[in-house]
């Protein structure tokens, strides 16, 4: 039996289902993608259009919060001001893998792993791991992210010298 000969022999209502399944893991994959894309570029523009407005960003490295945005429901609290890698001159790249998303109606959960490279200023370099994860929600404009955390282990005692800010605190998203 081919999978064609299977199927046909399911009921539209299942296909239609598995097939609308199918289609949101595919958006939200491609929206998580596409994001971390535009802000490996520091696109910053290119950002509100992929989050709710009441999104939450982190980062943390070792366990370490450096970067906590909190939205005021104002505006997106992203700004080049909040980006202290690039402040600090150094440019990054991640790779993203395994990306699964948990579907619950209109709300996604995401789990992906990846590599980031790291180029100092002094002309090191490291790769670091991240693990990362987050909650997309369905809007009337689509998929977006509604909260994301990037979890790095990195060595923390050598970034931790290009901070040029302390860490923003929750409910802070100026910093």
């Amino acid at each position: 039996m081919t999978t064609s000969d299977i199927v046909s022999q399911l009921p539209a209502d299942d296909l239609r289902q598995r097939f609308s399944a199918f289609l949101d893991r595919a958006e939200v994959t491609e929206l998580v993608l596409r994001f971390h894309a535009h802000i490996d570029r520091w696109d910053w523009d290119a950002v509100p259009s992929m989050i709710t407005s009441d999104c939450s960003l982190a980062t943390h490295i070792d366990g370490v919060p450096v970067f906590v945005n909190w939205d005021q429901g104002q505006n997106t609290g992203l700004s080049k001001k909040t980006n202290w890698r690039e402040q600090a001159g150094i440019t990054g790249q991640h790779q993203w893998t395994n990306v699964v998303v948990d579907l619950d109606g209109d709300c996604a959960q995401v789990m992906m792993s990846g590599t980031q490279t790291n180029a100092w200023p002094d002309g090191g370099f490291e790769v670091s791991g991240v693990l990362g994860q987050g909650t997309c929600r369905r809007t009337p404009h689509g998929w977006r992210i509604a909260e994301f955390v990037g979890n790095y282990r990195s060595n923390h005692t050598r970034l931790s010298s290009y901070f040029t800010t302390e860490p923003a605190l929750r409910g802070d998203a100026t910093a």
